[in-house]
């Protein structure tokens, strides 16, 4: 999938979610029917599974494909650390 493709997928895929779950995927594919969202961490990853039968069906009525299944993994170092985002802390 071209880096174009994946971009658009991801806005699309976090203007489906809530604000606060949204945040927390920092990557999207769709290869073959399977869409792979990466997360930043284990907790968000569970409360994406939750979400994921909805999520499935509407992305696929909006991109106007089929997604057979979603994967979700965590991707390593996305995670923003408060204490190291804000100076002085």
């Amino acid at each position: 999938m071209r880096l174009e493709a994946r971009v658009l997928l991801l806005g699309e895929v976090r203007r489906l979610l809530p604000p606060k779950l949204a945040a927390e995927v920092c990557s999207a594919g769709l290869e073959q029917g399977r869409l792979t969202l990466g997360v930043t961490s284990a907790v968000w990853a569970h409360r994406l599974r939750y979400t994921t039968g909805i999520l499935r069906k509407e992305l696929a009525d909006s991109m106007k494909t089929t997604i057979l299944n979603v994967r979700i993994q965590i991707v390593p170092g996305t995670a923003v650390n408060a204490s190291k985002a804000s100076p002085g802390t």
